[in-house]
């Protein structure tokens, strides 16, 4: 099958039965954007999410998921009509949509001098996907994998399409 098959054999078969969080939260998204076609209906079934999620326990993933999509519709919805005020739901509840920050290292080298500099060092993890490809690199030489490091295999399901196909 692949590079990894060989490797993947003698690992203990992991489960994989649900699809991904971000397919489920754009499948949702899909939905409400049927159900809901205006911002006044938008911004009433984010307040009633935004209550049920309060009253039912912070770590219910549905309803998490359901406030975070109609969070994204609502964001598409401001975007689109280049709105900059707030909008109300009929209770006058208000609902804005402002800018935020996010942030990523473009120099790791640079960040990790001024890390240094700056004696940040506690702050330091390794990357998930670099402890994995550490990992891989391990088990592809045949040496044994980090401590505290487990590994399992699961089945890639991948469609390639040929060039025709594609036109």
């Amino acid at each position: 099958m692949g590079k990894w098959t060989a490797i993947a054999k003698t690992l203990p078969r992991a489960e994989r039965t649900e699809p991904s969080w971000r397919d489920n939260l754009l499948a949702l998204k899909d939905e409400l954007r049927a159900q809901l076609p205006n911002l006044l209906a938008l911004t009433a079934a984010y307040r009633d999410a935004r209550k049920a999620k309060e009253a039912y326990d912070a770590g219910s993933k549905p309803l998490s998921m359901k406030v975070l999509a109609l969070e994204a519709l609502l964001a598409d919805t401001f975007t689109a009509e280049g709105r900059t005020e707030p909008a109300y739901d009929l209770d006058g509840n208000r609902v804005e949509a402002n800018d935020a920050l996010e942030f990523k290292a473009v120099d790791k080298d640079a960040l990790l001098a001024w890390v240094h500099a700056n004696k940040l060092e506690r702050l330091l993890s390794l990357n998930p996907q670099t402890m994995a490809s550490i990992a891989r690199q391990r088990l592809e030489n045949n040496e044994a994998l980090p401590d505290g490091v487990e590994a399992s295999a699961y089945t890639q399901i991948k469609l390639v399409l040929r060039k025709a196909a594609r036109e």
